[in-house]
């Protein structure tokens, strides 16, 4: 994407990467996954690549309008995305890995197994200068926050 603000989060959650990816890759949870964000526009069920999503953040002035760029269930979700009329250039791009797991479990043990989600940002364009590296790395954190509570609830 070229030379912009990078941010880097990670979070372990209690679930499977297919079952992470359930939650990260469909739009009805974003509302409520993600406060400061809300789905404008976008496609029913599990996003796909080349699919298109419109959305507020509270991090970007008006609507940010993006492209789904990659999509591997249980293994990565990526959207490039504009604001400001393409003046601000965001890329987005989750990565899931399965983590240990134990080989039996009983009901009350919990998910068998645990998945790292690693989120990496970047913005750039003419006015990236208005998006804070600070505000970059909170979001990302509230997310991460919100999609581990997402998948832990049962």
């Amino acid at each position: 994407m070229g030379r912009g603000k990078i941010a880097l989060s990670r979070i372990t959650v209690n679930a499977t990467p297919e079952e992470v990816y359930e939650k990260l890759a469909d739009l009805q949870y974003w509302d409520n996954m993600q406060s400061g964000r809300t789905v404008l526009k976008g496609p029913v069920g599990v996003l796909h690549q080349g699919d298109r999503i419109t959305y507020h953040s509270r991090y970007a002035p008006g609507p940010v309008d993006g492209l789904i760029s990659e999509s591997e269930k249980g293994q990565t979700l990526r959207w490039d995305d504009r604001a400001l009329i393409g003046l601000i250039h965001g890329e987005h791009r989750w990565l899931l890995a399965k983590q240990g797991g134990r080989r039996f479990r009983l009901p009350f043990m919990g998910s068998a197994s645990k998945t790292q989600v690693t989120l990496g940002q970047e913005v750039s364009g003419p006015l990236s200068f208005i998006i804070h590296g600070d505000s970059m790395e909170k979001h990302g954190t509230q997310w991460l926050s919100d999609l581990k509570l997402a998948c832990e609830q049962k």
